[in-house]
């Protein structure tokens, strides 16, 4: 008896707890790229035989997100993108099964980005293209922004109409934003006025939106993270926060410190003598196709 026919004989119930040790769960895949978050390489036990293959279909995609890297919203504002739902290459058991759709943007282009003004028209270009890929994410629960951002300010008064949107035309999905700002300080906290921060976390107060923002510094780490702390934004809301020195206003405003980086965006930061920082694919999960 050959070691495929002596697995295939034992009961079902010990297969799956085989299956269960040996099935690892494949977080996230460029959409744009991978056709499969299960390769050969990455997992051989899917490939051996077509019985196994066909009991192994279930587990597959339990906890899966798709992402879709946005280099350049500006190209993609003006068409000169190769995010549209025809190009996105993985399966239709990914599409099917994924439970989160991830779009991350990188927004860093310049230190001093005075051009890149019309996220009016990146929003509005964006979200149908999101809803045009509905048909197919019929598994889906989640749908997550994610923003890379250094001195350009993604405004919620851009956002709020094509979001609207979204959540009408797909009511059953929750949404995420997630807010990376590098080395963000606001001089003018506690004058009675409010940052653009701010902004977005009224907008998700007032819509049930869960929003994460985390201010990172611009000095890459280990694996092209950057460490970072989360903002906890109704510090800036507190009318005494504007008299405290500046060791206590960091201490209220931010809290638990972590490293993290994009999952596939290159971050490039450029002043007028070229490039002064670039992370440019230092942390990126290789999952075979992807």
């Amino acid at each position: 008896m050959d070691t495929q026919s002596g697995f295939l004989s034992l009961p079902r119930e010990i297969r799956d707890i085989i299956y269960d040790y040996a099935l690892e769960d494949v977080p996230f895949s460029d959409a744009l790229t991978a056709t499969t978050a299960y390769t050969p390489e990455s997992f051989p036990l899917l490939y051996v035989d077509k019985f196994i293959s066909e009991e192994l279909q279930p587990l597959l995609y339990e906890n899966h997100a798709m992402v879709i890297p946005i280099q350049s919203p500006k190209e993609y504002a003006n068409g000169n993108s190769n995010f549209f739902p025809k190009d996105t290459k993985c399966s239709r058991m990914m599409k099917q099964r994924s439970k989160s759709l991830v779009i991350e943007m990188a927004l860093i282009t310049s230190v001093d980005d005075s051009e890149f003004g019309e996220t009016v028209r990146f929003g509005g270009v964006l979200i149908p293209d999101i809803l045009a890929l509905k048909p197919e994410l019929t598994g889906l629960k989640e749908i997550k922004l994610v923003f890379w951002s250094y001195s350009y300010s993604e405004d919620i008064a851009d956002w709020s109409d094509p979001l609207k949107k979204l959540t009408e035309a797909w009511p059953e999905i929750s949404l995420e934003v997630e807010l990376n700002v590098f080395d963000f300080y606001d001089e003018c906290a506690g004058d009675g006025g409010s940052n653009w921060i701010e902004g977005w976390d009224d907008w998700a107060d007032e819509v049930g939106v869960c929003l994460e923002v985390s201010n990172l510094t611009w000095a890459e780490g280990a694996d092209g993270k950057f460490p970072g702390r989360h903002i906890y934004v109704p510090a800036w809301k507190d009318e005494e926060f504007c008299y405290l020195n500046p060791d206590e206003q960091d201490k209220e405003l931010h809290y638990c410190n972590f490293d993290k980086g994009p999952m596939y965006v290159n971050l490039a930061l450029y002043d007028e003598e070229g490039p002064a920082f670039d992370n440019r694919r230092t942390f990126t999960v290789d999952f075979g196709d992807s």
